[in-house]
């Protein structure tokens, strides 16, 4: 029972984590160099962690049953790692886009 108890916790967390990078993707910048940079290994991170639930899921449920809850921890899977591309795009382009303002002065 406490186990279970720790990992509804952990789950909350993880929850909260991903809402947090939602937010901080949604409010990003074009010239926020360090907030994408940091949004970039966050949702490395956390993508790893979902794609951990997303496992033990799929192994506690049988063929074809709660598919759409599966579907759901899929598509958050997917999003975290279309936000660690789209930051660390981001993150490449202002740090070449810095050194070249540097460069010129």
């Amino acid at each position: 029972m406490n186990s279970q108890a720790n990992y509804k916790e952990q789950y909350q967390e993880d929850i909260k984590l991903y809402s947090s990078i939602v937010t901080r993707y949604r409010n990003l910048k074009e010239n926020d160099i360090m907030g994408a940079y940091n949004l970039m290994k966050d949702s490395h991170i956390v993508s790893e962690r979902w794609s951990v639930i997303r496992e033990e899921y799929r192994k506690l449920l049988r063929r074809g049953e709660k598919s759409e809850e599966k579907d759901r921890l899929e598509d958050m899977y997917r999003f975290l790692k279309e936000v660690h591309t789209d930051a660390r795009m981001i993150w490449k382009q202002g740090k070449e886009d810095s050194r070249n303002n540097r460069e010129d002065i």
